[in-house]
């Protein structure tokens, strides 16, 4: 929006038009509110506490307080004190670099599942998160869906809390060949310069697949049982609409759970970055 220049002597100020009685008063009142809106915040909202009295939650998008683990859990405490080591953030980068290495490209002109060759990448996708998260493996139910989709059910103690949903894709954007020497390092190099892991994937989305994993196993080697149930879901062509992967896995979702029967979805949605 451009700023109005300041007046000058040469620039007298306009003249202001003329006001009814009721118009003075209203901006009279304004100029009070809000000069003790500066002074003392709690004024003002005592001035408007009649016209948010009956607000609903709603109308006003109230939101919750955030809620943290309780301490006194002794393995879980250990837990989350090693998740601020280098250990820790050494072993993720080793894991998420190892994902991002596998180059799980889907083409908008893909065949059909086992007679397209493309498809079959996945197969070493999920091989090496059967390697790298055995306790999920071991520990949880795993299903697959239309061959590569995963589908990964944490039970809950209560069968009367519907589950959490999280989602993810094993895929991602092709790579021409004639762009790879555009990148400062190998699209599927898994490379760490310190600072960032370059490749295909590393931010769409295997990061967020690999962050939902890990913490999903650091929960089992802690001992945790959740009372709601959890349900992993991860498609595999998400970047060509998702028709073979989420496109199958979420009427198996709604045929388990019904309508209304998840209590909460997180999928890929946005981080929170500098770019550039």
């Amino acid at each position: 929006m451009q700023k109005s220049l300041p007046f000058t002597a040469e620039q007298p100020a306009p003249r202001a038009a003329p006001k009814s009685y009721a118009r003075r008063v209203l901006g009279a009142f304004i100029v009070i509110a809000v000069t003790f809106y500066w002074v003392h915040p709690l004024v003002l909202e005592k001035i408007l506490s009649p016209v948010h009295k009956h607000a609903t939650a709603e109308s006003q998008c109230a939101q919750p307080v955030p809620l943290f683990p309780p301490g006194g859990d002794e393995a879980l405490d250990r837990m989350w004190d090693y998740l601020s080591t280098s250990s820790f953030e050494n072993a993720s980068i080793i894991r998420h670099a190892g994902a991002v290495k596998i180059p799980t490209e889907s083409f908008d002109n893909m065949g059909k599942i086992g007679e397209d060759k493309r498809w079959d990448i996945m197969y070493d996708f999920a091989q090496y998160l059967e390697a790298t998260f055995p306790r999920m493996h071991n520990d949880l139910k795993v299903e697959k869906i239309n061959t590569h989709g995963l589908l990964y059910t944490w039970q809950g103690s209560d069968d009367t809390l519907k589950p959490l949903l999280l989602m993810s894709h094993q895929d991602v954007v092709p790579v021409p060949k004639e762009t790879v020497d555009a990148w400062d390092y190998p699209p599927f190099s898994g490379h760490y310069d310190g600072k960032y892991i370059w490749g295909r994937g590393s931010s769409d989305c295997k990061n967020q697949l690999i962050a939902i994993m890990e913490s999903v196993e650091l929960f089992l080697d802690a001992g945790y049982k959740p009372r709601r149930t959890i349900v992993m879901s991860f498609g595999f062509d998400e970047e060509i609409s998702g028709r073979e992967g989420a496109g199958h896995l979420a009427p198996f979702l709604h045929e388990r759970y019904g309508d209304d029967g998840i209590a909460a979805i997180v999928d890929e949605g946005a981080p929170l970055a500098n770019s550039w």
